[in-house]
Order: C-alpha cells, then structure tokens, then sequence
C-alpha cells in the first residue's frame, strides 16, 4: 500500500517545523522526527488508530498522535493508498481538514 501526503499535508508539516525551530534550536528537528515516527505507525498498523469522530463520512479517517506534540497527523485509508490530509494541532479549528481529497 502506497503512502502520500497532501500538498496541503507537507505545507503545514514545513511551517510547523519552521515555527518549532524559531522557537528553539532543534525542536523544528524533534518535531519531523516524531511526525515521521507517526508515518511509521500510519504504514505499519493504519487500521490499529482511531477513526476520526468528528464528522459522520462513508471515508475512512483516522488519528495519529504526534508524540511530545499536540499534534495528530490526519490521514485517511483509501483502496491501494494512506493519504495524509492534515498535519492538526490540537487547538486549530476541528475538521479544518475535512474537505480535503487529493
């Protein structure tokens, strides 16, 4: 099965990044690091996370928390593919995400 991010997805993950490393020197780094150990648990075992619960949808959204971060990297499980649609912080709007296909 095929893994991808959104052009939207990959945005958010560099301005996120660039915010952390602002911030501190290293915790822009920290951040991709446990961001990509979340890719791994997507790849590895997508059906073991939760499905998203904040819209009633026929897709098959889950949640992967970013650990150290509130984030969660939103993802949805197609056919042939994981799609990453939103790399979410917990305090941006719910469902922000919701209308994204690619």
């Amino acid at each position: 099965m095929s893994f991808r991010l959104l052009a939207s997805a990959r945005r958010e993950l560099k301005q996120d990044a660039a915010w952390y490393e602002r911030r501190e020197g290293g915790l822009g780094e920290r951040f991709l690091d446990a961001v990509r150990q979340g890719f791994q648990r997507i790849v590895d075992h997508p059906q073991s996370l939760p499905r998203d619960t904040m819209k009633r949808s026929r897709r098959d959204i889950r949640r992967c928390a970013v650990s150290g971060f509130s984030y969660q990297v939103i993802f949805e499980i197609r056919p042939d593919e994981l799609v990453v649609l939103a790399i979410a912080h917990g305090s941006r709007r719910p469902g922000y995400w919701s209308r994204r296909k690619g």
